[in-house]
C-alpha cells in the first residue's frame, strides 16, 4: 500500500497545493466489500481545503476529528490478487492547500491506514516534502546555463541562455523570498530582460523553463 505526492517532488513551493494519489490492493484470500481510508494529515496541511480529483471506485468522504479524513468504498467488491490480479488494485487522488506561510525547511510528511472489511488496519509509507525554494540546478542532462547580470540589479535585469534549446517557447516565473510566484514573462529568444517595474529591494528566485522543462533557475538581487 502506498501514499505519494502525485507526480513526486523532493521539495515544494510554500503556499502551493499538494496532489496526493493512495494506491491499495486486496492481498488477502477473499473479496473485499469495504475499504476505509484514514489519512490524519500534518498539521501544515488544510484539511478544509481538501479537493477530491479522481478515484478508481465510488466513495463517499467524511472528516473524522480536526485532522483525520476518511474515505469509504463501500460495496466495493475488490477481488483478492491470487484470483484476479489486474482488478484488486484501487486508489484515490486527491488535492490540499498548506497551511499559509510555512517556514522554508519545514517537512510535510503524510500517511494513510487502509481498512479492508474488518481486519487490523495496513499502514501506507510515508512521504515526505520539504517546504523550499526552487531548485537551482537545470534538470539532469540539460546542457544549459543561465547568466542572469547585472546581479544585484537596479532598474533592469538581462537574462542569457547558453546552449542550445529545444523549443523557443519560454518563460520566466519569478518568485519571492517565501516562494510566492510574483510574475510570469514568456520569451522567444535565448537573450531578454524584464523590467524591475516596482519590486522592492531583496532577494528574489527565478524559475526558466521551456515547454515546461526546466532550463535553469537561481537567484537574483534588486538594490
Amino acid at each position: 500500500m502506498t501514499i505519494q505526492v502525485y507526480r513526486p517532488l523532493p521539495r515544494i513551493l510554500p503556499n502551493k497545493d499538494v496532489e496526493y494519489l493512495i494506491r491499495f490492493q486486496n492481498t488477502g484470500t477473499d473479496t473485499a466489500f469495504r475499504v476505509v481510508l484514514e489519512d490524519r494529515f500534518s498539521s501544515m496541511l488544510d484539511l478544509s481545503s481538501v479537493t477530491p480529483e479522481v478515484s478508481s471506485h465510488p466513495y463517499t468522504m467524511e472528516v473524522r476529528d480536526q485532522r483525520v479524513l476518511r474515505f469509504i468504498f463501500d460495496n466495493i467488491l475488490l477481488p483478492d490478487s491470487n484470483i484476479n490480479e489486474p482488478p484488486s488494485h484501487g486508489f484515490i487522488k486527491f488535492r490540499v492547500s498548506q497551511v499559509p506561510n510555512i517556514p522554508l525547511g519545514s517537512v510535510i510528511k503524510n500517511e494513510a491506514d487502509i481498512f479492508f472489511d474488518f481486519n487490523p488496519p495496513i499502514r501506507t509509507n510515508t512521504s515526505s516534502l520539504i517546504v523550499g525554494i526552487v531548485k537551482t540546478d537545470p534538470e539532469p542532462g540539460n546542457p544549459n546555463f543561465v547568466h542572469a547580470y547585472p546581479n544585484p540589479f537596479g532598474t533592469a535585469i538581462h537574462f542569457e541562455i547558453l546552449g542550445p534549446i529545444l523549443s523557443e517557447n519560454l518563460s520566466l516565473r519569478l518568485f519571492d523570498a517565501l516562494g510566492r510566484q510574483l510574475r510570469r514573462e514568456e520569451f522567444a529568444t535565448q537573450k531578454f530582460s524584464i523590467p524591475r517595474n516596482g519590486l522592492e529591494s531583496g532577494l528574489y528566485y527565478y524559475l526558466i523553463e521551456s515547454d515546461g522543462r526546466r532550463i535553469g533557475a537561481g537567484k537574483i538581487e534588486a538594490r
